[in-house]
């Protein structure tokens, strides 16, 4: 898990609390984050709580998806 600081185009600063993950269709290491505007430790918590919530609905949705690409019988 890292942290970072951004810059908007407006000028607003932005924390941002991302994650890698190896997506197991391509194999490759994809990143998901989260953003958020203050940088206390209740917000960090909030912001890494959602970011395990994400990961955790994506790998539900993909593991659904290998399901339904598993070989199913034609029918006659």
């Amino acid at each position: 898990m890292f942290y970072k600081r951004r810059e908007t185009k407006t000028g607003k600063i932005r924390f941002e609390v991302g994650d890698s993950y190896k997506d197991p269709l391509t194999g490759k290491w994809k990143t998901a984050s989260v953003s958020y505007y203050k940088d206390t430790s209740s917000a960090r918590k909030k912001a890494e709580f959602e970011l395990q919530e994400k990961l955790k609905i994506y790998s539900m949705l993909l593991n659904q998806k290998l399901m339904s690409r598993q070989y199913s019988p034609l029918k006659i």
